[in-house]
């Protein structure tokens, strides 16, 4: 930024919502611009549902502008004029502008300081939770999620919807709109179609619909559609550019009609889609790249186009579940819940704005220390978070949190602090828990139970790989970082032993190098046979090493046409498209424990990648020196390398002469009863891949096991009768292969889906993030 404020464009902005404090802050390095909004701050607004029954999420979805907009001047006012060359505010003032991006939105009404915001979210929690009864005006979005959102975190409460319509959410089809309402009316929710309510002047809570019906509620939210913040354009130089329904009418550069420099972005343009987030993002994407080609002097040739984008509706129902419909698809459950209901977008909207709030939890506590005020009660949560965090950050070691502990009352906290002496006191007298394998379901277990008992865990590496991230880290090395976790990393209470189990007795466990350990109880979760260096250094290496092995190939072969074959192929073909790339399987189709449906599309996706696939064929890779191989119909294959993806074999082979003999079946799988407990052995414990369990042998599938098997362990460490431990009753089986960074397939029951979906699933971030977090590191 060599150029003086002064020689910079002026852009004015026209508020504060998700498309202008997008634009905003994107521009405020390439231009003199200021941000024109009513309030000091940005919201999150599909955040406040959830920030009306959790005052806490407020202070993550409510931000100033001045923490993100760090070279923007910051107007907290209302416009009121815009001319050719300027816009007024309400407090006097008049600033110019070479360029103008409308960004209004739909009216509604905030205070003007953040603290003001925030005091609204906690009185708005406050009457929640007194009232019995609570009565929802409207069935679109608004409405269904403040209901699912009340009824999640306050189950006891009788809730009552009122909607004018025929059926809830209008806007998406009747399908979508049928799984919410069941779902509502899942949760206890009265729902009322085809009425109305007139909550004016009601004062003891008793409410008439238009039919008739009597509503009793203690407190009652109107969720009804606002109106487009337009209205106080009409008098101004953009009157003629407005449509019938207040909306701007913008061309498909997103500039207002007739209006060269002024752009319009968001719900107030008469662009024809549904008013989302997620478009409102994409218009200031558009905006940005055409105010940047303006800004420098370029052509508008160079001006990119909007085209509408995707569409797709996703309406959480709670923490865990939701609704979403795409384009000839509409799905409900756990998988909407997962990309949305969660988080809400916050994280990731937070992240565009490059914002975090760590830094306001060390001021407080510094306020606290220096006596400036003594508030500390109502930070109790955002400070245990902020330990978390320095866990996640690397600046506390992983574990050292859980000498700090909490609970939501005194008498609990009681309790809570004479169950710690008392484990202090009686530490000596743990049991001892042996875990043998240190994949994604024995590292774990270790950490979930590294306070209850005392823990070895025997594994040959000292670290943990996420292993489902490794294909990406070889066109990646740098993934490889996060992915690839020493065991002492996030196991602060665990002995870690870096050597191969080899013998088992039915009170020990041997080691290569010559130890033994004592069990009270003991799991196995050795998963499949693999060869891996010793230390996390060396496997970053082997990384490097493969990421330079295919960089300078020109051409490759991939010898296996299962899960790990396919999205080594997506990995390479889009990263290096360049490359030739030459997948060979002996089967008749790819990814084989999939249907054919879900087969076939993997298959035309490879395909468009320019990846040739030879099926039903196999590869002698014996002997190659000259690059050249031979396939079992005799075509021959030029390669400068190849990568072997087949699967690998059950790792129990070493169980064969130790007392476990007995209880491995003839698929080398150990077997194990509902309870986990390996079949003979009432204190062995087996999960993950090794076990005979009838179902896919996934990632999420062997954390699954894990959780039954710690409420076991849980159970059983405490004393407790038998009868109380849980039964693995299986569960939901689903499918996903990432096809590259942005695409997938993915099989659920009754369904498949191919495209970006899956991809926005799974393939961004191949769960690495979601698995990092249970361990307790940064995700």
């Amino acid at each position: 930024m060599e150029k003086s404020g002064t020689e910079m464009r002026r852009v004015v902005v026209v508020g504060g919502g998700v498309a202008g404090s997008i634009v905003a802050q994107s521009l405020q390095f390439c231009a003199d611009v200021v941000l024109i909004d009513q309030k000091e701050y940005f919201e999150i607004a599909w955040g406040t549902s959830r920030a009306m029954v959790m005052p806490s999420f407020a202070e993550r979805i409510v931000i100033n502008h001045s923490d993100y907009l760090r070279n923007v001047k910051i107007v907290a006012s209302t416009a009121v004029d815009v001319t050719d060359t300027q816009v007024s505010t309400a407090d006097g003032q008049s600033l110019p502008y070479d360029y103008l991006v409308i960004a209004t939105g739909h009216k509604d009404f905030f205070p003007k300081t953040r603290e003001e915001r925030l005091g609204q979210y906690e009185a708005e929690y406050e009457k929640i939770k007194s009232a019995n009864s609570i009565l929802i005006v409207g069935g679109g979005p608004t409405g269904v999620e403040l209901a699912g959102e009340i009824v999640y975190d306050f189950p006891e409460k009788k809730v009552t919807m009122v909607h004018s319509g025929a059926r809830l959410l209008e806007f998406v089809d009747s399908k979508a709109s049928q799984k919410a309402l069941d779902w509502l009316i899942s949760k206890n929710v009265e729902v009322l179609l085809g009425q109305s309510v007139n909550v004016d002047g009601v004062s003891d809570g008793h409410f008439q619909t238009s039919k008739g019906e009597t509503i009793k509620a203690d407190r009652h939210y109107v969720c009804t559609g606002k109106p487009v913040g337009s209205s106080w354009l009409t008098e101004t130089v953009l009157k003629d550019s407005l449509g019938i329904h207040g909306r701007l009418m913008v061309d498909e550069h997103l500039r207002v009609r007739g209006h060269k420099n002024v752009f319009g972005i968001g719900d107030i343009t008469d662009v024809k889609e549904r008013k989302h987030r997620y478009i409102a993002q994409k218009h200031a994407q558009v905006a940005v790249k055409n105010l940047k080609v303006l800004l420098v002097g370029g052509k508008e040739s160079k001006m990119a186009k909007y085209k509408n984008f995707l569409e797709a509706t996703l309406v959480s129902l709670g923490r865990k579940e939701g609704v979403a419909q795409f384009p000839f698809v509409t799905i409900s459950g756990c998988i909407p819940g997962k990309i949305k209901s969660e988080d809400l977008f916050v994280s990731k909207t937070r992240k565009q704005l490059g914002y975090g709030i760590m830094e306001e939890l060390l001021e407080m506590i510094t306020w606290v220390r220096l006596g400036i005020h003594k508030k500390l009660m109502r930070y109790c949560n955002s400070l245990l978070a902020l330990f978390d965090n320095g866990v996640q950050e690397g600046f506390i070691k992983s574990g050292a949190q859980e000498i700090i502990f909490s609970a939501p009352t005194a008498k609990k906290f009681i309790i809570k602090m004479e169950r710690v002496g008392s484990m202090e006191n009686s530490s000596a007298d743990k049991k001892r828990v042996v875990i043998v394998g240190g994949g994604a379901a024995g590292s774990i277990l270790a950490r979930s139970i590294q306070f209850l008992a005392h823990v070895v865990l025997i594994d040959e590496k000292e670290y943990f790989e996420i292993t489902w991230g490794m294909l990406r880290a070889m066109v990646e090395p740098p993934f490889a970082e996060r992915m690839v976790i020493n065991h002492s990393d996030y196991l602060s209470n665990v002995d870690i032993v870096a050597s191969a189990a080899t013998n088992i007795t039915n009170g020990k466990v041997f080691t290569a190098d010559g130890r033994s350990f004592a069990y009270d109880y003991l799991v196995i979760a050795t998963g499949h046979k693999d060869s891996f260096p010793k230390t996390k250094a060396e496997r970053l290496s082997y990384f490097e090493s493969e990421f330079e092995k295919i960089k300078s190939a020109d051409s490759i072969l991939i010898v296996g046409g299962g899960p790990t074959g396919v999205e080594l192929a997506g990995e390479i073909a889009v990263d290096f498209p360049e490359k030739k790339v030459t997948l060979v399987h002996r089967g008749s189709r790819l990814l084989e424990f999939v249907s054919s449906k879900a087969s076939k599309k993997a298959l035309d996706w490879l395909i468009s990648k320019r990846v040739e696939v030879l099926l039903d064929q196999s590869v002698n890779l014996d002997g190659i020196t000259d690059g050249v191989y031979k396939t079992s119909k005799g075509e021959t294959i030029k390669a400068d390398c190849h990568f072997l993806c087949i699967g690998k074999p059950v790792a129990s082979s070493w169980l064969t002469e130790t007392v476990l003999k007995d209880s491995v079946d003839t698929h080398g799988r150990l077997m194990v009863d509902e309870h986990f407990r390996v079949k003979g052995h009432l204190n062995v414990f087996a999960v993950g891949d090794i076990t005979d369990t009838k179902e896919m042998k996934q990632g999420y599938i062997a954390e699954k096991h894990v959780h039954v098997t710690v409420k076991n362990l849980k159970v059983l460490l405490d004393g407790g009768n038998e009868s109380k431990m849980v039964k693995y009753k299986g569960t939901f089986q689903a499918a996903l292969v990432s096809l590259g960074r942005k695409e997938g397939v993915a099989e659920f029951p009754f369904i498949t889906i191919s495209g970006c979906i899956p991809g926005k699933i799974k393939s961004g971030d191949l769960f690495v993030g979601k698995t990092r977090k249970l361990l307790g590191l940064k995700p």
